[in-house]
């Protein structure tokens, strides 16, 4: 009883969030760019509202407590470079295509090859269906372990929650609803670190433990160190 309150809760928050904020997409301009308004802050929350996905959470805390110091530099660091390093790019295709919607129709429009345009439609098609499918997949665990409700139903939820209010206005109700994930996510680590400090012994822990479980990994520049650059650093940064 207690998930299924707590799933109707999500859903209730997630599409009351979309009605009050949003209005229905009437074109195609707006279901998929929001009609070019979306404001730059709120942009910014909805962006790393999505960088922060499930993958990242499990690895960044795996890396953190196996791989100490260096495992968490070395996610953290490539993580926020990649975002920034993507902004020269993205200010010269919105230059160069100002009217576009998808990198797949920019590609399509400046090389004029159904080649190209179909690698770049079956590359990001497939990463959208593999990206969706790790979230709902890691959403859809997680829930069942909390509550004790089947996995598969759990999963299927989460996906007609998203579908309900996508389809309503597009990519307004999926910033809109960034915004109050992000601030969830926050409030929700404000308070499990809060409470992680006063149970485990405060701060004094916390610098025992930089060192990862093993206590070896406590310098980016020792040997440890950089063999958590070249096992993972760069696989990571190269991958993003």
């Amino acid at each position: 009883m207690f998930g299924i309150v707590v799933l109707a809760a999500y859903a209730l928050l997630m599409i009351g969030v979309t009605l009050i904020f949003t209005r229905r997409a009437t074109s195609a301009e707006s279901f998929h760019v929001a009609d070019r308004r979306i404001g730059a802050t709120v942009a910014a929350m909805s962006v790393a509202a999505t960088w922060i996905w499930a993958p990242s959470l499990f690895t960044s805390s795996e890396m953190a407590y196996t791989r100490g110091v260096p495992g968490m530099f070395w996610f953290l660091v490539p993580n926020v470079l990649c975002l920034i390093i993507f902004i020269p790019f993205a200010k010269k295709i919105r230059r160069q295509y100002p009217e576009g919607i998808t990198l797949t129709g920019y590609m399509a429009e400046r090389y004029r090859s159904p080649k190209v345009k179909g690698v770049y439609s079956f590359q990001l098609g497939a990463l959208a269906v593999l990206s969706t499918a790790v979230q709902l997949l890691a959403g859809g665990k997680t829930l069942a372990l909390l509550t004790g409700l089947p996995f598969w139903s759990m999963t299927l939820a989460l996906a007609v929650i998203a579908y309900s209010y996508s389809r309503f206005s597009g990519i307004k109700a999926s910033v809109a609803t960034d915004v109050v994930q992000l601030g969830i996510i926050l409030l929700g680590g404000a308070l499990l670190v809060t409470l992680g400090l006063r149970l485990t012994g405060g701060l004094e822990t916390v610098r025992a433990g930089l060192g990862s479980v093993s206590g070896e990994y406590t310098s980016l520049t020792s040997a440890s160190g950089v063999e958590v650059l070249l096992s993972f650093g760069l696989p990571t940064a190269v991958g993003l």
